[in-house]
């Protein structure tokens, strides 16, 4: 029996790496493909999705960026996946945390393949795929990390300013569903690419120090 708890920690240990992994290569290629950008990447007025158009703004091929885009997209999709399927074991302490919970990972999983989507398809050349698979991507994800950030906050195990955190970036993804074309979209597009998926870090650092602590 203790033998089979260890290597079960083990593993999941394994698994929070592999997701940890897959955020820091975003962080990375994205800030990589940013230079190679033609022209320059303009992070406050160009959409999150230039980066992966096959012409860039000034009219140049946007070859290096666009492959870079998509391989870190597809990396973070796959990483992702054990990730939501290891967080749930966090929140067992009551019946609405689990609910909560299981619907958020599924909700994750689904999430995942529309990742990949808004490399594959390029906002300047398949822009109404674009826009279906991102949308469908960015409602899945941030309704998944808002569910979380609830059961975070409804755990008393947990440090409530966790949750919240999540509850910010919720509240910060309305902002562009009411208004998608707005002066200030691009950026806050921008701010929440990074901001929801360094927020994962978040519940792994819960479930890393759950399994120190047992």
């Amino acid at each position: 029996m203790l033998e089979k708890q260890f290597f079960g920690k083990s593993l999941e240990q394994l698994l929070c790496l592999v997701t940890i992994f897959g955020v820091l290569q975003f962080i990375l290629l994205t800030f990589v493909a940013g230079i190679f950008y033609p022209g320059g990447y303009d992070y406050s007025g160009y959409y999150f999705s230039d980066l992966g158009a096959v012409m860039a703004r000034n009219g140049d091929a946007n070859l290096i960026s666009s492959k870079i885009f998509t391989v870190t997209l597809t990396v973070i999709a796959l990483t992702f996946v054990p990730f939501w399927v290891i967080i749930r074991s966090l929140f067992t302490e009551s019946r609405v945390e689990r609910v909560l919970s299981n619907v958020g990972s599924a909700l994750g999983l689904l999430s995942s393949p529309f990742i990949v989507g808004v490399g594959m398809y390029p906002i300047d050349t398949k822009l109404e795929t674009h826009f279906i698979v991102t949308l469908t991507f960015f409602s899945l994800f941030t309704v998944a990390t808002l569910l979380y950030s609830i059961a975070i906050i409804l755990n008393q195990k947990h440090p409530n300013h966790l949750g919240i955190t999540g509850l910010i970036l919720f509240g910060l993804s309305i902002l562009v569903y009411l208004n998608p074309l707005a002066p200030y979209v691009a950026f806050l597009q921008n701010v929440l690419a990074y901001g929801y998926f360094v927020w994962i870090l978040i519940p792994i650092k819960l479930l890393w120090s759950h399994n120190k602590m047992h």
